[in-house]
Order: C-alpha cells, then sequence, then structure tokens
C-alpha cells in the first residue's frame, strides 16, 4: 500500500472515532435527590430508601445521611416506586415516579410514626 493511501485511511478513521466518540459517552439516566423526615419535620438519619425500577424490578438502594438527604444517582430512565424504612417508623412509599433523560427529581418524603397509618 502506498505512503498516500495508508495516510488517507489513517484520517479516515480518525474521524470517525471522533465523530462516534461523543455517542458513546452520552448516558441515558436520572438522579433523584430528597429529604427524609419524621412527623415532626425533623430529618431521619441512616433511613434506607430504595428505587425499584418497575419495568425491570431493578433496586438501587441509598442511605440519608446526618440531615436526612439522599441521593440515587446515575437510574436509568423509567417509572420508580420508592421505598423508605427506618428503626421506630412505619414505611413510607411513594409510586409512580417517572423519571426522563437528565432529570434531577426532587423528593421529600415523610415516614409515618410508629403506630401510624
Amino acid at each position: 500500500m502506498t505512503r498516500s493511501k495508508t495516510f488517507a485511511i489513517a484520517v479516515m478513521l480518525f474521524t470517525i472515532f471522533l465523530a462516534v466518540s461523543p455517542v458513546l459517552g452520552q448516558e441515558v439516566t436520572a438522579t433523584i435527590t430528597g429529604i427524609v423526615v419524621d412527623p415532626a419535620k425533623a430529618p431521619v438519619i441512616g433511613a434506607s430508601v430504595v428505587a425499584r425500577d418497575v419495568e425491570r424490578g431493578t433496586t438501587y438502594p441509598a442511605q440519608t445521611n446526618d440531615e436526612g438527604v439522599f441521593n440515587l444517582h446515575r437510574l436509568p430512565v423509567g417509572t420508580y416506586e420508592i421505598k423508605v424504612t427506618a428503626a421506630g417508623f412505619q414505611t413510607a412509599e411513594q409510586s409512580t415516579l417517572t423519571l426522563v433523560l437528565d432529570q434531577v427529581a426532587p423528593l421529600h418524603l415523610s415516614t409515618p410514626g410508629e403506630g401510624c397509618k
């Protein structure tokens, strides 16, 4: 193969790589961020937050920090059910939260106190 053909092929492959690489880096995800509070509006520390993808059945866990805040990053777009459990509280649930591309969905959840419905 001649030098000019080799150079032309190399330039063509490099151009294709540059055109395709941005597509490979794109993600189809969203984020849920929120806070969990008790009936008195105090943050619930160490609560377990689980998002379940309704279509796929995949679960994504998180735990609240010292301010009751949780973050679930890089979730595939879709519809989710959220369940929060914490010692001394009944389970709190949020159903049918639909995430779209690049969305950051804020979620404020209140845990029912012991014995509450």
